[in-house]
């Protein structure tokens, strides 16, 4: 069967958003990139790093609207560029940046968790379920029930060392030592899991990648 020439082109640019739509999403990028003139209408609250590479100052956006962001001034050979960490990116230390993925839960404690927490994960894969006869899409991801609490369920030392961890025979085993939304998008595994100590998946980055 031949295709017209016109449903050709909407097909060929429908398939190239959805392309640019899914690379756009990247969940490397912790930061953005800023100009001198933007970088300089903050006001700097604290240095945090200070070496001959890199100067990241903890600061304060400019009026009406103001609230701490972390500012990055990458210093190389004859260039100097400016940066801003994401507001769930922090400095861990001298060369790490911690950029933790959105809360499960949101509480009068805030985003991070003191004990850790427990949800139920479901993962589905719905192949062209809105596609059609000249197209596919994908829809896949997770589920979340946050504070689901496995039945029958004995309070128990909960793990506080770093990683994702499943309820599989009534017993709490780490599954993963990553503790990345990357990492437990891959498990495919539905069940009650638990996440330690703040209750928030994260990724650890050095600080050379930000250029």
């Amino acid at each position: 069967m031949r295709i017209p020439a016109s449903i050709k082109v909407i097909g060929c640019l429908g398939l190239i958003f959805l392309t640019l739509n899914s690379c756009s999403n990247n969940p490397d990028k912790y930061y953005k990139a800023l100009t001198q003139e933007e970088y300089q209408k903050y006001t700097a609250i604290d240095t945090l790093l200070e070496n001959k590479k890199n100067l990241i100052t903890e600061c304060k956006s400019p009026l009406p609207y103001p609230v701490f962001t972390t500012l990055v001034k990458k210093i190389g050979t004859g260039n100097v560029s400016y940066f801003k960490l994401d507001s769930d990116a922090y400095l861990e230390n001298d060369s790490i940046v911690i950029a933790y993925a959105s809360a499960f839960k949101s509480d009068e404690s805030g985003d991070m968790q003191k004990d850790g927490l427990w949800l139920y994960a479901e993962f589905y894969d719905n192949e062209n379920k809105k596609g059609n006869w000249f197209y596919s899409i994908s829809d896949s991801g997770i589920r979340f029930s946050v504070d689901s609490l496995p039945p029958n369920y004995k309070p128990e030392n909960l793990p506080t060392k770093e990683g994702i961890y499943l309820l599989k025979n009534e017993k709490i085993e780490m599954i993963s030592a990553e503790q990345s939304e990357e990492k437990f998008s891959s498990l495919k595994r539905d069940g009650f899991y638990f996440i330690p100590n703040t209750g928030r998946l994260f990724k650890r980055y050095n600080i050379n990648t930000i250029q």
